[in-house]
């Protein structure tokens, strides 16, 4: 997993200054791997369920 570009280490920051500022803000968080990561929730496009891969014959 890489780490965190700067432009979303500054979005981070900038939605936790929001935050102080008394603008309450909603998160989808979850996890890959060990990490845990949030998004604005308005940034969401589409929440989808796992689906178990399809096997392909002589692949």
């Amino acid at each position: 997993m890489s780490a965190i570009t700067a432009t979303e280490n500054r979005s981070l920051a900038q939605a936790a200054t929001s935050a102080v500022q008394g603008a309450p803000r909603e998160y989808l968080s979850f996890k890959l791997g060990a990490e845990e990561y949030g998004i604005d929730i308005l940034k969401v496009q589409e929440i989808r369920g796992y689906e178990n891969p399809t096997r392909i014959a002589n692949a």
